[in-house]
């Protein structure tokens, strides 16, 4: 198991847990080892031996959510694009392919709803130029397949174009996600 998946139980899960309220209510940079192992009930080296450092729990954090909505992007845009079979998917259901794997993770996530959308609203607004290399590499895949379903859609658009479409739809989200009830 690397450092960065997260068992289903164990001291491993607790910190991951802990970390994930505390991201979520106070954010990423505003919370320190030391708070996390307190709120876990573990001592304070318990993070470098599970994850290796802060970095190695904040990527493990990032993972857990960010993987299952990425995979999910990931499979509905290649059934799209089988049941298609070649043609222009439309818009509206390349959109949805986009956007609802967020909606179908905020229903699975075992922290509460207003938890979590925090949680991922944090990841995207403050993380997002220290994304951790697996998560990176996930969104490039994203992004790839999204941008040549989107540019066969709207072949009178630059590639430039719907990239900057596709960050304010990032943006409008994390925004929305990020606020307080």
């Amino acid at each position: 198991m690397d450092r960065t998946s997260v068992p289903e139980s164990g001291a491993k899960l607790r910190l991951v847990e802990a970390a994930e309220e505390l991201f979520a209510e106070r954010g990423f940079e505003s919370v320190s080892v030391r708070d996390i192992t307190k709120h876990a009930g573990m001592n304070i080296a318990s993070i470098n031996y599970h994850f290796g450092s802060r970095d190695g729990l904040v990527a493990g954090v990032m993972t857990r959510y960010i993987t299952p909505i990425n995979d999910e992007r990931l499979a509905r845009i290649e059934a799209l694009e089988r049941r298609w079979s070649g043609k222009s998917v439309p818009l509206e259901e390349i959109l949805d392919a986009f956007v609802r794997p967020l909606a179908t993770q905020v229903r699975k996530s075992e922290l509460s709803e207003r938890l979590f959308l925090k949680l991922v609203g944090r990841m995207f607004g403050e993380q997002a130029s220290a994304m951790p290399p697996v998560v990176e590499e996930q969104f490039k895949q994203v992004v790839v397949r999204f941008v040549k379903a989107l540019s066969k859609a709207l072949p009178e658009l630059a590639v430039d174009e719907i990239l900057w479409r596709m960050h304010f739809v990032v943006g409008a989200m994390v925004h929305a996600m990020a606020q307080d009830e």
